[in-house]
C-alpha cells in the first residue's frame, strides 16, 4: 500500500466512495497523512453504513434514477456498497489511529455519505 511519492508531496488528497476497500483502512490513511504537506488536507467520501435503507433508496431514486432507480438495483446497492461502508465513528476513529489530529467527520447533507475531512 505504499505510494510511490516522496514525503510530504502534496497540499490537497481526495479519495471518494474507495476506503471501503482498502485491506487496512488505518494503514491507508497513514499513507495519506505520510504524503501531506505540514497543513495539507484529505477528505474521504464514504458510504454511511447507518444510512437507512430508504435514505439511500430516496437519494438513489432522486439523484442517479438512470441507474440506481429502480428497486432491483437499491437493494443491490444497499446489500453490496452499503453494507461494506464506514459508520461516522468508525471513520473517525480510523483517522485519529493513522495520525490526524484535526478531525472531522459528518454526514454529507440529503445525501446518505459521510465526509471525512482531514488535517496533517
Amino acid at each position: 500500500m505504499n505510494r510511490p511519492f516522496e514525503d510530504a508531496s502534496f497540499d490537497i488528497a481526495i479519495s471518494i466512495a474507495s476506503i471501503k476497500h482498502w485491506s487496512d483502512p488505518v494503514r491507508g490513511l497513514r499513507e495519506i497523512r505520510r504524503m501531506l504537506k505540514p497543513d495539507g488536507r484529505a477528505f474521504v467520501v464514504e458510504a454511511d453504513r447507518d444510512a437507512s435503507f430508504g435514505e439511500m433508496r430516496r437519494w438513489a431514486r432522486d439523484l442517479l434514477s438512470w441507474f440506481f432507480g429502480n428497486w432491483v438495483m437499491s437493494l443491490y446497492n444497499w446489500r453490496t456498497v452499503f453494507r461494506y461502508s464506514l459508520s461516522q465513528p468508525e471513520a473517525a476513529t480510523f483517522a485519529r489511529e493513522a495520525g490526524f489530529a484535526n478531525v472531522s467527520v459528518g454526514r454529507i447533507e440529503n445525501a446518505p455519505f459521510i465526509l471525512l475531512k482531514l488535517r496533517r
